[in-house]
Order: structure tokens, then C-alpha cells, then sequence
């Protein structure tokens, strides 16, 4: 292990010196986000980009928010924001998403965006890690399934043998069950 300074000062991150280079997050609140403008530059300074003014661009105008990269966070809508979010997740090209009910707040266009993003992750050898209350969305999206109720593994398989009725039944009986 050793101790990383971080760039945003925040005090040390501890951990091998690249690790948390290797995933992006997008969270579902933002909280303290909201005070930073759109697209900082800070993101692309924690992260050592060579060149982050084209990266930004690029996610920027993929994620269709070129037009509000200096705005503050706090001030657009919950869609704009989800979208600023997960550019900034895709910033620095990590190799794991970790995506906290992406989907909620977004527009169509907005979906089919996401939907592409996850694709070309399922396609390209790298991860995405989603949770979502929508079971029809992760299926679409998932690989492998897992479906928690009250903080338990009720489901646990490969996506080909889960389907949307199993999820809600092996739901159902955990709720049944616990309100005996």
C-alpha cells in the first residue's frame, strides 16, 4: 500500500497509488457536488489527463451537456445533473463503472445514452456495477443478476438464468416472510 496525495485536497487516500484511477462513479445524490460547476477541471487534474480539456469535451458532447459546463451543479434539473454526473464518471476512461440507479431522472434520449455507455462497457472487457429499483432496466442491462431485499442475496445468478417474474417471487417471499 502507500498513501496518495490527493489533488483536491481532501487530506490522503490511502490505497496502491492507481487504484482509484480504475473506476468512475456516478451516485444517485450528488450532495457536495452540487456546489462545483459542471465540468471542472478539478476531475481531470485528480486524475494526472494529459490533455483534459479535449477529454472533457468529448464526454461533454457524448453526454449532450456542452451547453452548461460552466453552470453550477445545484442549478440544473435532476436529468442535466445525471448527465454531468456520469460524465464526469466517464472523464477518465476508467475500466469499472459504478452507477447507482442511473436511469431515475432521465430523459429517452438521455436512456438510450446510458444504454450505449453500458453496452460498449459489456463489449469493450470492462465492468459496470448498477443497482436500479427498475428490474426490467438491469436485466436489459445485466450480465449477472443479484437482487437484494432488506440488505439479503435473494437472487444471485448468470442474467440467462434470471428472469423478471423469478426476481419478484424470490422478492415477495422475503417480504412475506419477514412481516410474519
Amino acid at each position: 500500500m502507500s498513501i496518495v496525495e490527493n489533488p483536491i485536497g481532501l487530506g490522503k487516500i490511502y490505497g496502491p497509488s492507481s487504484y482509484f484511477t480504475h473506476w468512475g462513479e456516478m451516485i444517485a445524490e450528488e450532495g457536495s457536488h452540487g456546489l462545483l460547476i459542471a465540468m471542472d477541471g478539478i476531475y481531470a487534474r485528480m486524475f494526472r489527463m494529459s490533455d483534459p480539456e479535449r477529454r472533457i469535451a468529448e464526454v461533454a458532447e457524448r453526454m449532450q451537456v456542452t451547453h452548461r459546463l460552466d453552470d453550477r451543479v445545484r442549478t440544473l434539473s435532476h436529468g442535466l445533473a445525471k448527465r454531468v454526473a456520469l460524465a464526469r464518471a466517464l472523464l477518465h476512461a476508467p475500466r469499472l463503472l459504478l452507477l447507482d440507479e442511473p436511469e431515475s431522472g432521465l430523459d429517452q434520449s438521455a436512456l438510450k445514452l446510458l444504454e450505449g455507455i453500458i453496452a460498449e462497457y459489456r463489449t469493450g472487457g470492462r465492468a459496470v456495477i448498477m443497482t436500479t429499483h427498475s428490474v426490467e432496466h438491469g436485466l436489459e442491462s445485466a450480465d449477472h443478476v443479484v437482487a437484494l431485499s432488506r440488505g439479503r442475496v435473494v437472487v444471485d445468478g448468470p442474467r440467462s438464468q434470471v428472469n423478471a417474474q423469478g426476481i419478484q417471487a424470490a422478492l415477495g417471499e422475503v417480504a412475506g416472510a419477514l412481516s410474519r
